[in-house]
């Protein structure tokens, strides 16, 4: 309905789904249904004006960093990654709409996708891996290359020896990371511009 309605749903409905949803991301009983309603948030808050979202900003990512730290502590201790994958996405949803408004917030989830990125290195978690990359490119271009250059050279770093060592492996053809990885590119360069980073 979020996007089919779009954007006269997001602007009437908005007082009504968005708590609900970011609700949903506190219960931890039915992961499952995290996991939903962070792909219900990603619909949402691709057409929501800018106005409108930011002003659940700080609700929506207090529970989305929570629940982050939740799920990335299950992935460490568990393996346990569905929810993790769709919250990854969803933060990089949220960002991409708030813009420049989500800057207050990179310091809470750009440290948790570096530690995703160096250290989700296990075929199973490639997927996991892939999304994060895209996410922090997003992230990146939502808040622009002043804050984004403190970590822009050890994101491309990571980028770079993942597509030229990997370890020792060679990326398959069709492993998962490598369309995040081309597309991050881009948007670093288009963040960065003629910035000198080194």
């Amino acid at each position: 309905m979020a996007t089919d309605f779009a954007p006269n749903y997001e602007k009437k409905f908005h007082s009504k789904i968005l708590p609900g949803l970011i609700n949903l991301l506190e219960d931890s009983s039915c992961p499952r249904v995290q996991a939903h309603a962070g792909a219900a948030l990603v619909n949402f808050c691709e057409e929501c004006p800018r106005d409108i979202l930011k002003n659940y900003a700080e609700a929506l990512l207090g529970n989305l960093q929570t629940c982050f730290n939740n799920k990335l502590k299950e992935l460490v201790e568990h393996n346990k990654k569905l929810v993790l994958e769709q919250l990854v996405t969803t933060v990089a949803s949220v960002a991409n709409t708030l813009e420049d408004d989500f800057l207050p917030y990179y310091d809470r989830f750009m440290p948790c996708m570096l530690y995703i990125m160096q250290n989700a290195n296990a075929p199973e978690l490639r997927l996991l891996r892939g999304k994060t990359i895209e996410c922090a490119s997003l992230i990146g271009l939502a808040v622009g290359g002043d804050k984004f250059i403190e970590d822009a050279a050890g994101i491309m770093d990571l980028l770079l020896r993942t597509q030229v060592d990997n370890g020792g492996i060679e990326l398959a053809d069709d492993d998962p990371q490598l369309s995040y990885m081309i597309t991050a590119w881009a948007r670093i360069c288009q963040i960065l511009g003629n910035a000198s980073i080194y």
